[in-house]
């Protein structure tokens, strides 16, 4: 288990470029199957089920849950573990049989950067680019003032929140292109 501390911040492209060159990393497929009660109430007590899979690398089985909402940082618990790809479609079934009846796939292109005591990943998704600044709230808050982006607007959401509100809360998969179900 650990302590998630984290903003995601939209980037415009030159923002984005500007960051990306930071790191010689290639950008990297994630699929995220997320799991939702028939009623969706899960998302308001704050538990999280997910299956990542980073494509040709291994699949992350976990459970984000949160403890408290704020304003200024998206803070959660999370649980996870990670196994080889070959056992995706076994674990997709144990969340699908245990009450959580919905799975929305969600697709993002994924690029880690380390800076201090950050990760910091650029994600591009079907809907944006963006960057995910994990660490300390403290460390969040320095690197936002020594980059100039403090004035950005703060996210302190999931992608599949954000995605959400930008499908209008539908509930449709977040692909580039089809994903297998």
């Amino acid at each position: 288990m650990k302590n998630e501390i984290e903003i995601k911040i939209e980037l415009n492209d030159d923002e984005f470029n500007l960051f990306s060159k930071r790191s010689k990393s290639r950008f990297v497929l994630e699929r995220t199957f997320g799991y939702f009660q028939e009623d969706f109430s899960n998302v308001e007590k704050g538990i999280f089920p997910r299956i990542k899979q980073i494509c040709g690398k291994k699949i992350v089985v976990g459970i984000k849950l949160r403890e408290k909402k704020n304003s200024k940082y998206f803070e959660r618990k999370e649980f996870e573990y990670s196994t080889k790809e070959e056992n995706l479609q076994e674990a997709r079934s144990i969340f699908l049989n245990i009450g959580f009846s919905k799975e929305i796939i969600f697709e993002k292109k994924r690029k880690e950067v380390l800076i201090g005591e950050l990760s910091i990943s650029l994600d591009v998704l079907p809907f944006g680019k963006y960057m995910e600044i994990e660490g300390s709230k403290k460390a969040i808050k320095n690197f936002l003032m020594d980059n100039n982006l403090h004035r950005k607007k703060r996210i302190n959401k999931s992608y599949l929140g954000l995605w959400s509100d930008f499908n209008k809360g539908g509930e449709k998969d977040c692909v580039f292109n089809e994903a297998p179900k």
